[in-house]
């Protein structure tokens, strides 16, 4: 029985253990498949070598990564050669490169190998070798290609973080950043030039509150606009001044509110704008205006001013012939004509001021016209007061006209002694000036333009803000009543505007005042100058001047006319009167001096000396005659007062008269007599020629 079931059992045996060797094989192929599935899923690619270097399996990836690996088995790769390839094809880490791999070392552990090597269009992976403990070897290649994007983009976000940094920095608007979720909206950030702007340290602001920075705001009105901004989360944009040491200042404050995704309140960022320079300016345009709109109206005034003075003395002249010459009516008028010419001086300024006289520009050098004027200013201070003058070693060409820095300066000493009653120093310098001390009102486009610096300082009682911004008001005057007419700084004024220049002023109450006039410095060569002086005529050069010589002795006028141009002056002939008045009219220059005989046909010369001063008031007269200047003798009376050469002419008494008249000013000084007595008819006048 047991031998007829013997067979059964045993196929039964050998079925059971069939099937479990199909069940093994299942598991072991299921087992190998998902083995085989684990390796080819994850994203790094995987190369496996056995414990004797033969290359074994590599999984998806590491074909997609390294090509090299299709087709090969185990006879064809070994562990060495595979690293030798990855060598090969090992590429340069740069900044970006070296942080990703830096991010990704911390995550597996090599064995003393890695590489980066270059797969695909740009595409890079590092391969690292790690070991098993049967001293197998597994390659596991990492595609770092995005790691190396997001670090360059992080790089590329700090450089331009740092950028934007250096360029708020650098920046000259201030700026205050404040985070309104912290403690009283603190500031969290200010630059480095708000610090200058304000005055205050970083330190001092970041932490704190809006109110240390709206503290400093002179106008409370704007600091409740701004908190009020503040409060309500909106936007701001004012102007307000801020007092610093420096003096006050003006800024245009621009708050801007800044919301997240979510439409909160993140950051405040506040803008200051030093809008100092631009308020100045804009003042010093509206002043222009007024100046000019003035002008138009003290011209207006002046012209029929004029015109009303005239008939008032031409009736004064027609009454004075009616009257007898010693009565006290005659007197009476006498003194009513002086103060027709007060009038006439009056409008005068107020022309000049208006800028209606056209007045032709030279080239001159401001040193010498300064020093020329110095012995004219002390006569015009008190005695308490010292004049001082200080002029540079080096040429100073300006251009303007002759007498424009004369009425500058005599204007300027009038003020000065009037602030100072009590005595002190009136300076005078002339020098080159600095770019740093140049004034606002002077444009951007021509602050790299040189210019002439002509100060006028005196240590006097100075002024208010307020009076200095109107004090080139005309009519405008501290003084007394009676005591001036408000337009000796407005003619100032308009006189600088007419060289091109611009004016400064400081001033301190108790302290002084300084006033500085920036003129354009010209490359051209003085149009006047003298050279030399009247101690050695062989020297003497009057170079740039004209002198009109009105003589009817043909070969006289050629030789008198041969000594002036030895000296260096442009002459002008005429043999009479009439011609002079002729000559004057066509010439378009200056003429500087009227030498005339004194007796000639037609027009003699006292009389060509009166309508040519009508014409040409600032040309200066000097007469020649062969006949005494005065006297039972003379021909033709001469002025009291007047210049005069007995012939024949000597060079040298001609040259000392002509350089002696150059250098003086009649229109300031007419009772000054000249330096060379020997050329007034009173100690000349009985010579004959």
């Amino acid at each position: 029985m047991f031998f007829f079931y013997l067979p059964y059992g045993l196929a039964l045996f050998l079925g059971v253990i069939a099937l479990f060797f199909v069940w093994r094989n299942y598991v072991l192929h299921r087992h190998y498949k998902l083995l085989e599935d684990s390796i080819n899923t994850p994203a790094h690619g995987l190369v496996f070598f056995d414990e004797k270097g033969r290359f074994h399996k590599a999984n998806v990836q590491a074909h997609k990564y390294v090509p090299f690996l299709e087709n090969k088995n185990s006879s064809d790769l070994c562990f060495d050669g595979f690293l030798n390839y990855l060598y090969d094809h090992a590429m340069d880490c740069d900044e970006s490169l070296e942080k990703a791999i830096e991010g990704t070392a911390g995550k597996m552990t090599s064995q003393g190998f890695r590489e980066v090597i270059e797969w695909g269009e740009g595409n890079i992976c590092l391969a690292e070798v790690q070991k098993t403990k049967d001293k197998s070897a597994i390659v596991v290649l990492n595609d770092i290609s995005d790691l190396k994007k997001q670090e360059e983009n992080f790089l590329r976000l700090n450089r331009y973080s740092h950028e934007l940094s250096q360029a708020i920095e650098a920046a000259a608007l201030g700026i205050v950043i404040s985070d309104p979720k912290q403690s009283g909206n603190a500031v969290i950030y200010v630059n480095e030039p708000f610090c200058r702007l304000a005055q205050m340290k970083r330190e001092e602001v970041i932490g704190n509150d809006w109110a240390i920075l709206l503290g400093a705001l002179d106008d409370s009105n704007c600091a409740e606009s701004l908190v009020g901004s503040i409060v309500k989360g909106e936007q701001a944009d004012i102007e307000a001044e801020i007092t610093t040491d420096g003096g006050a200042r003006w800024f245009n404050i621009k708050l801007t509110p800044v919301r997240d995704r979510k439409d909160q309140l993140d950051l405040f960022i506040g803008v200051f704008t030093d809008v100092t320079e631009q308020k100045q300016r804009e003042a010093e345009a509206f002043q222009g205006k007024k100046l000019e709109a003035l002008g138009q109206l003290a011209a207006g005034i002046a012209h029929d001013f004029n015109n009303i003075l005239s008939i008032v003395d031409g009736y004064i002249r027609m009454a004075d012939n009616e009257l007898e010459e010693d009565s006290k009516a005659a007197n009476f008028l006498q003194h009513s004509r002086k103060a027709t010419k007060r009038g006439a001086e009056l409008t005068k300024r107020m022309l000049m001021f208006s800028r209606h006289k056209i007045i032709a520009q030279s080239v001159v050098d401001l040193r010498e016209v300064v020093r020329d004027q110095e012995p004219l200013l002390q006569p015009l201070l008190d005695a308490s007061v010292s004049c001082v003058v200080r002029t540079c070693a080096d040429d100073i060409c300006i251009e303007c006209g002759p007498d424009t820095v004369g009425q500058i300066l005599m204007n300027l000493a009038i003020n000065a002694r009037d602030a100072m009653p009590d005595g002190g120093t009136f300076l005078v310098e002339v020098k080159m000036a600095e770019t740093e001390d140049l004034p606002v009102a002077i444009p951007v486009g021509e602050r790299g333009n040189s210019f002439a610096r002509l100060s006028v300082s005196d240590t006097g009682t100075g002024m208010d803000k307020k009076t200095v911004d109107r004090i080139f008001d005309p009519f405008f005057t501290t003084k007394e009543q009676g005591k001036g007419t408000g337009l000796g700084l407005s003619m100032v004024y308009g006189l600088v505007q007419e060289t091109g220049g611009y004016i400064g002023v400081q001033s301190f109450v108790g302290r002084g005042t300084t006033i500085s006039i920036y003129i354009p410095l010209t490359d051209k060569e003085p149009t006047k100058q003298i050279k030399g002086d009247a101690t050695n005529i062989k020297d003497l050069r009057l170079e740039g001047y004209t002198v009109l010589v009105a003589e009817d002795e043909p070969d006289l006028r050629l030789v008198v006319c041969d000594m002036l141009e030895k000296l260096g002056m442009t002459v002008l002939q005429a043999e009479n009167g009439n011609e002079a008045l002729a000559k004057q009219e066509d010439f378009e220059g200056q003429i500087d001096i009227l030498l005339t005989d004194v007796v000639m046909p037609e027009l003699n010369g006292v009389k060509l000396a009166e309508l040519f001063q009508s014409l040409r008031e600032e040309t200066k007269i000097i007469f020649m005659s062969g006949y005494p200047a005065n006297g039972n003798m003379a021909r033709v009376e001469l002025p009291e007062d007047a210049y005069f050469m007995a012939k024949p002419l000597e060079y040298e008494l001609l040259a000392r008269l002509m350089y002696q008249r150059l250098r003086e000013n009649d229109s300031d000084n007419p009772n000054e007599g000249p330096a060379i007595e020997s050329a007034r008819w009173k100690t000349g006048g009985d010579a004959e020629g």
